[in-house]
């Protein structure tokens, strides 16, 4: 197999003012916890680590400064059960329960006109909620093994409402059976919650389904609203600049060149609104 690896220029939207803000992590998709999975290392860089991702995942972009941590999370935890955590040795955000972790809290460079995020918006009773891929509504999918049954729908609908925000989810309906078909192209990367590993992630899956599932009220907190603005950005092979590459088939065409400048404005901190200026090669 031939694997191509490319720099890739993309214009990325970007704020046209923007002044510093103090987060604290609180476990939710916008202010991950910091955790680990197989190795853990407590310092100046990993701090950093963990004050960026919290920062990005905040919708503030990457510019951060780590301020404090609950705890050392390399010897003991802040918290119990599944919540949002920025994984530092796998550098991405994931849905799951740790062993141990922290509380983190981070100054961030703001690219909102208020330094005030909005406040928790109360959504009472239930709510019907579809998966679209979005990191909010995740498809359903699996990594090493699949039994698609009542308990593991019922697992796709409760990852689809915790991921949008709600305390509980029922299964209500499925567009396929994940184990034998698939619902969107293996080529084209979505956030689906991995119901054999109970973590949502970032991907190309062979094998989901799309979710349908009656969500219970909770509280959420709405991410900033970013004004607009573009910034050029350039791939430079590192974790918040990736360059674009593929693993089993390559089409180089506008789908897959807008893909590549989505990926890398998002992971640098701009979200998905990006669009392609130019690549280093075919």
């Amino acid at each position: 197999m031939l694997q191509v690896t490319l720099l890739v220029m993309a214009a990325c939207v970007l704020s046209a003012s923007a002044h510093s803000v103090v987060i604290v992590s609180d476990g939710s998709i916008v202010r991950p916890h910091c955790a680990w999975h197989g190795a853990c290392v407590w310092n100046s860089t990993t701090q950093a680590n963990c004050a960026r991702a919290l920062c990005n995942a905040s919708r503030y972009g990457v510019r951060s400064a780590f301020v404090a941590s609950s705890n050392n999370p390399c010897t003991s935890s802040f918290v119990n059960g599944s919540h949002y955590f920025y994984s530092m040795d796998r550098d991405v955000v994931e849905y799951g329960s740790f062993d141990m972790d922290a509380q983190i809290t981070a100054t961030c460079l703001a690219l909102f006109p208020s330094p005030t995020p909005p406040p928790p918006t109360f959504v009472p009773g239930t709510m019907t909620i579809v998966s679209d891929g979005t990191v909010t509504r995740p498809h359903c999918s699996w990594g090493g093994s699949c039994e698609w049954s009542a308990s593991t729908q019922a697992e796709c609908a409760q990852g689809l409402c915790a991921a949008s925000g709600y305390a509980t989810g029922v299964f209500l309906a499925a567009s396929n059976n994940p184990c034998t078909t698939s619902f969107v192209s293996w080529s084209a990367y979505f956030y689906f919650y991995l119901m054999d590993q109970d973590v949502v992630r970032y991907g190309g899956y062979f094998l989901d389904t799309q979710i349908t599932a009656s969500c219970s009220g909770t509280t959420m907190t709405a991410a900033p609203t970013l004004q607009p603005d573009t910034v050029m950005v350039v791939s430079d092979g590192t974790a918040m600049r990736p360059h674009c590459s593929w693993h089993g088939k390559c089409v180089w065409n506008a789908s897959t060149q807008t893909e590549c400048a989505r990926a890398l404005c998002n992971v640098s901190g701009y979200g998905f609104q990006g669009t392609f200026v130019s690549a280093s090669n075919n």
